[in-house]
């Protein structure tokens, strides 16, 4: 997984651009929180950013250098203000000395983590930075039957990506593979950026792979980590998690 994500770093934010309705949820959590705020996997600070514009003390940390480096560029150009620290740092084993209210993993980044005993370190070094009452907070999608035993490994097109900085467009497109043995999800995205005549100028190619948990797998997992679960919800507007959610959102503390 080291710095697996370095490549990503220059086309993240125009591809999940998309990505808005867990901002407002996790922002909520970390403004009723008391602070500090930990972020796993806080890559291009997406969600770091507006939690620490909020006046929210924060910790960011991601395996990827080049993320970090992003991110911090970011910060520099909305002139933020606020305490926030960006670390390069591998989840599954880091040490901050330091106890945190509220530690959140959005945008599925747990299942960037592709064996049970990657899991288990990653949870236990979370352990080691919560008080009783602090909460884990994250998010991972529902692997849905019909959708995992389709493993055509076909090419999709994806979406539009519009560039406000440059003339043209992108076009992204996925190919997806399943692996239902050991539970992972192989991806290609093909980014192809147009031109203003129409013709592709560039083709950029960023792989990534996670590893789908089933919800009572990621239930006992919890369990036998330690941890204690207060909420599942469905979706990000705190609806109840039933057989028609496409997430998982869980609420855990220390047990």
């Amino acid at each position: 997984m080291e710095n697996l994500y370095d490549h990503w770093a220059d086309v993240y934010d125009d591809i999940y651009a998309y990505l808005t309705e867990d901002k407002d949820f996790y922002l909520e959590w970390a403004k009723d929180s008391i602070g500090p705020v930990l972020e796993l996997g806080c890559g291009t600070g997406r969600i770091t950013i507006p939690i620490a514009q909020n006046d929210v003390d924060i910790v960011g940390i991601d395996i990827s250098p080049k993320m970090i480096e992003v991110a911090k560029k970011k910060l520099e150009e909305k002139k933020v203000t606020s305490k926030i620290d960006l670390l390069i740092e591998d989840m599954r084993n880091f040490q901050l000395n330091q106890k945190f209210s509220l530690i959140i993993i959005p945008f599925r980044g747990f299942l960037s983590l592709l064996s049970v005993d990657d899991q288990i370190s990653t949870l236990t070094s979370i352990k080691k930075h919560m008080h009783r009452d602090t909460r884990l907070v994250f998010d991972i999608f529902v692997p849905k039957e019909d959708i995992i035993s389709k493993s055509d490994n076909l090419l999709y097109y994806f979406k539009d990506v519009s560039h406000d900085s440059r003339i043209g467009h992108s076009e992204v497109w996925h190919k997806t593979d399943y692996d239902l043995f050991n539970q992972r999800i192989s991806s290609k995205v093909i980014v192809d950026e147009i031109g203003d005549k129409g013709k592709v100028i560039n083709r950029y190619y960023k792989d990534f792979e996670i590893r789908y948990i089933h919800r009572w797998e990621m239930f006992h997992l919890l369990n036998s980590c330690g941890f204690k679960i207060e909420d599942l919800y469905g979706t990000f507007s705190y609806e109840s998690f039933d057989e028609n959610s496409n997430e998982m959102i869980w609420v855990a503390k220390l047990a």
